[in-house]
């Protein structure tokens, strides 16, 4: 079943083929008002802007690809062509200036449906429930979606401290995270590491933290994260 928020607006002035078009939306479960040319659009707008509209082309008065030009706004809404006009310079021109899709009468219900499905998915992304450290990428994403690059030394320091998170991780299992050869090398590029991962991460949100337990290692504070890898996504506990 379709959600009922998604708020559409056809325009369409064949009164007969808009009543059957609002029927079978409406039966799909969306909700839908129609009208008959750009004039009446305007007055409906003001009271019931829409997610989606549905706009024919050869209308009374303003086309609809000038209508569709006119209130283009990728971030708020989507526009389909459905005309009777199968011209593919019409096509183009459509799509090129601001439609999503360019149907053309008769319409095949599902096809229509799926479109506007498309576009819904579009202008409502399924926003992250946690923080991502993406492996691949060296990138730590929050749930904001705003990215912080990391090198890989400090991707796998992260992922050393996102095992446990909240515990202490000593400094010997650091050091063989980071593939360190010798322990001379381990204490000095090891601090060199914390600190500088430290303060990226402060930098980018107060949340984050490098906690130290003096004599014994260091722990990870703050939001869950997941870590996603090309194989697979995995949740920090």
């Amino acid at each position: 079943m379709n959600s009922p928020t998604i708020k559409i607006t056809l325009v369409e002035d064949n009164p007969n083929f808009r009543l059957e078009l609002v029927h079978q939306l409406e039966h799909l479960n969306y909700q839908i008002k129609g009208v008959g040319n750009a004039k009446q659009l305007d007055k409906l707008r003001e009271m019931w802007p829409s997610d989606i509209y549905i706009l024919d082309i050869n209308l009374p008065g303003e086309n609809g690809f000038s209508i569709a030009k006119r209130i283009f706004n990728p971030k708020k809404l989507g526009i389909i062509m459905l005309t009777a006009r199968t011209d593919i310079s019409d096509k183009i021109q459509g799509l090129e200036e601001s439609a999503d899709f360019y149907l053309t009468k008769p319409i095949d219900w599902r096809e229509l449906n799926a479109c506007i499905r498309s576009i819904h998915r579009r202008l409502s992304p399924i926003k992250p429930q946690n923080w991502v450290l993406d492996t691949q990428t060296n990138i730590l994403i929050s749930i904001k979606s705003d990215l912080l690059h990391l090198t890989k030394s400090d991707t796998k320091l992260l992922l050393a401290l996102l095992e446990t998170p909240g515990k202490i991780v000593t400094r010997e299992q650091i050091g063989e995270a980071l593939d360190f050869k010798s322990q001379k090398q381990s204490d000095y590029r090891l601090n060199t590491i914390i600190c500088r991962l430290r303060e990226k991460l402060a930098d980018f949100d107060s949340e984050l933290s490098i906690q130290t337990f003096r004599g014994t290692g260091y722990a990870f504070i703050g939001p869950k994260i997941e870590i996603k890898s090309q194989d697979a996504i995995t949740l920090s506990l």
